[in-house]
This record gives C-alpha cells, structure tokens and sequence, in this order.
C-alpha cells in the first residue's frame, strides 16, 4: 500500500515481520488468549487486596551502612537494649497524671522493657511519657492501634502517640487511603480523556480495561514476591499510578493504530497484523525503555527504591505483555464493533480532527526552528533554576497529613522538648576499658550536648552522645561526621543511631546516584541506537527527557520546599525535598518520556525510510502521533495529578512530579523542541543509517 508524506507517494515502508507474525499468531487463537487472561485475572485478582498488610512502611535505611551494622552489633552486645520506642504526649505537665493514664495501656505490649519514663516541658505545660519496644518500628506498628484504643485520658487533657512506630502506622494507613482517593478521581478522568480522544465508549474502555488488568495481575504477583523479600508500602502507589499511566497509554497508543488500520480497508485480522507489527513493536521497544529507567533505582541499593524498581518493573512487563496479547485479541473479536457507543459528534470523531492545527504547529516549527528551541530552552531554564538549590532529607512524621496523631504529636515534642537525649549518637566501643575516655573526647566536640549513658558489657559498651539541635538537622549529621573522625573510629568504635542512620542513607543516594544516572544513559543510548541506527538520535533524546525532568524537579522544589502553593495543595512548607524523590522522579519519568520518544521518532523513521526528507518525515510524524501522544500523556498527568492530591508528602511529590514533567514533555519537549532539532540537524539525524527505526 502507498505512503504518502508531504506531497508525494511512497512505496510502504517495512515492518516487523516478527511482530507481525505475533498479531496473526494471536488472532487465530483470539478467545484461548482472552480466556488465559480471564484465568490470570481471577487467580491473581482477589490476592492484589491482600498486599498492603504485608509491605513495611519503613525502607529508608542503608542496609550496609555502618549505622546498620553497628547496630547490629550493638544488639548482639545488649540482646535486651531497646530498639525502638512510643511516646505518648500530653498538653499538660502532670507528670503523675500522664504515668496513671499510660500504665493501664501498657498491657498488650508485650515487648515493652524498662521502667517507664516521664518527662516534663521547661516551662512545665507539657509532658511525655517514653515507652521503650524490643522489636523494631516495623514490626512495632502493629501494637499502634490497639495502645491507642486503651488509653484513657482524664477529661481536658489531650494525648497523642508518636514516635516511629507510630508514624509507621500513620504512614501506612494514609497510603491506603490516598491510594483509594487517587483511584476514585484518576479512573474517570482518564475515561473522559479517552472518550475525548476516541469519541466511542467501547474504544475508550479498551485501554482502561487493559490498564486495569495488568495492575491488578501486578499487584496479586506482588503479594508472592513480598513474602520472599521485604517490600515498601510505598511500592502499592507507585505500582499502581506508573500501571495505570503506561498500560493505559500503550493500549490506547495500539487502539488508535487499529481504528486507522481498519478505516484504510484492511480486514480486521491484517488491522491486528499490521497494528502488532507498528505500534507493537514501538510498545515493546518503549517498554524496555521504562524499565531501563527503573532498573537505575536498583543500583541504590536501599529497599525503599528497590521495592519500587521492583513494583514498577513488574507493572511494566506486565502491561507490555497484555498490549501484546491481550489486546491484539480483543481488537480481534470486537472488530468494526469498536467503534460503537458514539459519546462525541461525528465531526469530533473524523480521522483528521485536530490533524489541522497540529499540520500548522509542524509548519511553523520546520520554518523557525532556532526561535522554538531558544523560547522553550528558556522556559524550561525558569522552571529548573530552583533544583539547583535543592535540599534532601528523610521523611518523618510531617510527611503525613495534618490531623494524624503521631504527626500532632512529633509537633508538640519540637515545640516544647530537647529531642537530643530521645535520639542520641550511639558509639558502639569494642573495648570497655576505653569507653570513659573516649566518651569525654566525643563530648567536646561543637555540636554535643553531653554523655547521656555509658553501658558496659563483657565485650564493649555503648556510649551515647546527646546532640545539641535537633537529631534530624544538618548540624546533629555534622556531629556524626565528627565522631567518625576520632582516633580509633572502624577499630576501637563504630557509630549508629538514628542520626547517623539517616546520614548514611543520604551519602548513599549522593554517592550512588551518578552510577544509576550513568547506568540509564548508557542502555538507553545502545538501545535507542540499535533501534534507531543513529549516532545522534539517542544522544538528543537522552537530553530532552533529562530537561523534563529537570524542569519537573525545578516546580518540585518550589513547591514543597520553599512552600509555594501551598494553600492549593494543603501542603506545609518542607524546607527540603524527600530524598528519594530526584532519583524516583528521574529514573521513572526518564522511561516514560523515552516512551513518547520512541513512540514518535518510530513514526517519523518510518516516514523517512518510506522516502520522505528530514523535514517532510518530521512535520508528519508530528501531524500523524500529536494527537496521540497528547491523550497518551493527558492520562498519565490526569492520574498523576489524582495521587497529588492526596495527603502523605512523599505520594502528593511523586504524582505532581510525574503530571508535571510528562506535562512539560508532550508540550514544550516532544511538540516543539524535539520536531525544532531534528529541523536543525537535518540528514544529520540519521547517521549512519537510514533512519529506518522500530
């Protein structure tokens, strides 16, 4: 069949046989794949509810770190040592009162040790009471509940449970919830996007339902991986909102081919042939692009990240293999029928509606290139200027949405204690004999308050260290930076603690993260150069996803850690950004802005391996995926935008960073930058092949 592109004909350009020998395989065995997918869905459905009671909420901990492994020791050393703790806090300073009203509740905590402890404010209006848990926060968060339940405060006094078991808690059930929001409002927004882009119902419910599929599959797989190796909460969310947007999109990316397929004359299985020959064969080469994105989280080395590498990875195979499968069959017993249940009028429905004003962007863009590429570097430029003054840190309990208790609570301890003695630097000493003067040594040092307690066994002590500021700031990480300087420190001591936790888990992602960033460009190059069989392409297309994304964090920043907006978003100004976010957001949206890109330059090679110059290719690549590329990202930014409209931080960061960035992608990057420097570099784009593509 002819081609046309710009004014004249070309012969058909070649497809992948190998695909196209998939579609056909599929269509003659259409019900056998769709009653092997109704099988999966009904074994693996009804577990993906089960999920979330077996994921941690912790995960931010570097498990090879020296806190981790000092801590390790330092248990070993004293097995009976606590390892975490509640706190119970009151807005009154009767320390008799609040001791009467917590003791009573202590009874279902089994793994309380130690008297307890009651501490009361300087100015004497508060008090809390420290309850001290064998077990660690994760496994604590189970006793939350039930302990809150039980206590029984006297008439006007007002109590709050905290602590990290508690936040834990906390945590875990606002992702829940958020997760039930998000879904009530993503789902229908994206349903009306697809009935905008498709303008029939059975068409706009194919992709959902494909979406649907694979993340509800995901999620019951998950629940067996989960019982092998520990996962975040937090893998629920990203699953979830990255399975929805790319298996939404790939199925609506395959739909739009068939229904153009089918309006060209072709029967419906050479419209299933051709479709998995095109635009399966674009998903399959985009799929791998996103996992290649994801598999950087693996190089953390942090379970936070590596539950989402995880998570997203998974969803993505899953959604590939359903656009591959599964919908190749459903297109192939619908047929013509897809195009039933109009929604929108028939002029709204016409293969060429919209194709207008996207032939004229492309014109004005092949004839002014060098001004799109200055006007959209420059905004851009605005948007990312505040990621340059980026700062990280770990999430704690204002992470949560106001009105949750342990969040009240941690706000009242800032307010009103010194939460140094609550979370000292702990040095575990191998020698006892030299514990007392190694103690008076770290003392000394700017930023400590104090020895707090020095605990001998037969085989070492521990010496904890009070912090002058509070144990999360910079200055207390800065006192941990100095201990580790001391004589003796890796031989005679170690150091853990909360404090030195935290700071070992963000050197972690420091000192990693240019691997991963290395890791993702240089697969992504060799895979976009074996699809593509150019030098430049890939290097152009690993750049413009990398401004989305800088563009994205930029917004980030500006939002959540300078606290604009924040009435808007019911957000409190952070003064830092979450410190798994630039690596998430970057590893992430880098797959799914190489989706659009792989999905767009396949349209524009295959335009130039059927004859057409540079500029003829481009301008109708850009008329010929504009469209559909739009609605593809309308979807992943409806959905994102759902989850950032939810309550827990680290969520709301992640969904607004993937809207805004995939917003920023199809808009300034795929529709003016990427057309505008293919204009500039001319034949250039297809050294030294032909530009013949996926």
């Amino acid at each position: 069949m002819a081609r046309r592109a710009g004014g004249r004909v070309y012969p058909g350009a070649p497809v992948s046989q190998g695909f196209e020998r998939l579609g056909g395989w599929i269509y003659t065995r259409r019900r056998w794949v769709l009653g092997a997918w109704l099988v999966a869905l009904l074994c693996l459905g009804p577990l993906a509810p089960r999920l979330q009671d077996s994921l941690g909420s912790g995960g931010f901990i570097a498990q090879d770190s020296e806190a981790v492994q000092a801590g390790d020791e330092l248990r070993q050393l004293f097995p009976d040592r606590p390892r975490s703790y509640l706190l119970v806090v009151a807005d009154t300073g009767d320390a008799a009162a609040l001791r009467r009203t917590v003791t009573p509740a202590l009874g279902g905590l089994a793994d309380v040790v130690g008297p307890l402890r009651i501490v009361v404010a300087p100015g004497g209006n508060k008090a809390y009471a420290a309850i001290e848990l064998r077990t660690d926060p994760d496994q604590a968060k189970v006793d939350v509940e039930p302990f809150r339940r039980a206590l029984r405060p006297p008439p006007g006094v007002t109590l709050h449970v905290t602590g990290p078991a508690a936040v834990y808690a906390d945590i875990e059930r606002a992702t829940a919830e958020d997760l039930r929001r998000a879904e009530s409002v993503g789902v229908p927004a994206a349903l009306i996007v697809l009935v905008l882009a498709f303008g029939t119902a059975v068409a706009a419910g194919i992709p959902l339902a494909v979406g649907g599929v694979a993340v509800a599959c995901t999620l019951g797989i998950l629940l067996g991986v989960v019982q092998g190796v520990p996962l975040s909460i937090f893998v629920l969310n990203l699953a979830t909102m990255l399975g929805l947007g790319v298996g939404v999109d790939y199925a609506l990316l395959a739909v739009s081919r068939f229904r153009e397929e089918l309006r060209r004359g072709r029967d419906v299985e050479a419209a299933v042939r051709r479709t998995a020959a095109t635009a399966g064969r674009a998903i399959a080469f985009s799929g791998l692009a996103v996992l290649i994105g994801l598999s950087g989280l693996f190089v953390f080395g942090l379970r936070v990240l590596t539950s989402m590498a995880i998570g997203g990875s998974l969803v993505v195979a899953i959604s590939v293999l359903a656009a591959l499968t599964l919908l190749p069959a459903l297109l192939g017993v619908l047929g013509g029928r897809i195009e039933r249940l109009p929604v929108l009028p028939a002029r709204f429905r016409r293969r060429d509606h919209g194709r207008g004003g996207w032939a004229r962007l492309a014109a004005a863009v092949m004839r002014r290139p060098l001004v799109f590429i200055a006007v959209s570097l420059a905004i851009i430029g605005v948007l990312a200027w505040p990621a340059l003054g980026a700062t990280l840190n770990v999430p704690r309990a204002e992470v949560l949405p106001r009105g949750y208790d342990s969040r009240e609570g941690e706000a009242q301890l800032r307010t009103g204690f010194n939460l140094g003695p609550l979370n000292p630097v702990v040095l575990v000493v191998r020698d006892p004999a030299r514990a007392d003067a190694l103690a008076a040594e770290a003392a000394k040092l700017p930023g400590a308050a104090g020895v707090t307690g020095i605990e001998r066994g037969p085989g070492g002590a521990a010496v904890e260290i009070a912090p002058l500021a509070s144990p999360f700031s910079s200055q207390a990480r800065d006192l941990v930076s100095e201990i580790r300087r001391l004589p003796g420190h890796g031989g005679l001591f170690v150091v853990t603690g909360q404090t030195a936790g935290e700071l070992d888990f963000l050197d972690q992602i420091e000192g990693r993260a240019p691997y991963a960033v290395g890791l993702v460009f240089l697969v992504s190059y060799l895979i976009l150069f074996a699809a593509f069989r150019s030098v430049l392409l890939p290097l152009k297309a690993i750049v413009m996803n990398t401004l989305s994304i800088a563009g994205s964090l930029g917004v980030l920043v500006w939002i959540f850690q300078d606290g604009h907006l924040s009435g808007v978003l019911d957000t409190t100004r952070l003064g830092y950004i979450e410190s798994t976010l630039p690596v998430v957001i970057f590893c992430v949206l880098f797959g799914i802005s190489m989706d659009y890109e792989v999905f767009m330059l396949s349209r524009i090679a295959e335009e130039h391996a059927a004859g057409a110059s540079t500029p003829e290719a481009v301008a109708a690549g850009l008329v010929a995926t504009g469209r559909i590329i739009t609605s593809a990202a309308a979807i992943v930014v409806v959905i994102g935008l759902s989850f950032a409209l939810t309550d827990v931080v680290i969520v709301k960061q992640l969904g607004l960073g993937l809207a805004i960035a995939i917003f920023l992608d199809a808009t300034l990057i795929r529709s003016l930058l990427v057309p505008a420097t293919m204009r500039v570099l001319g034949e250039w784009n297809w050294w030294p092949g032909r530009g013949r593509g996926v």
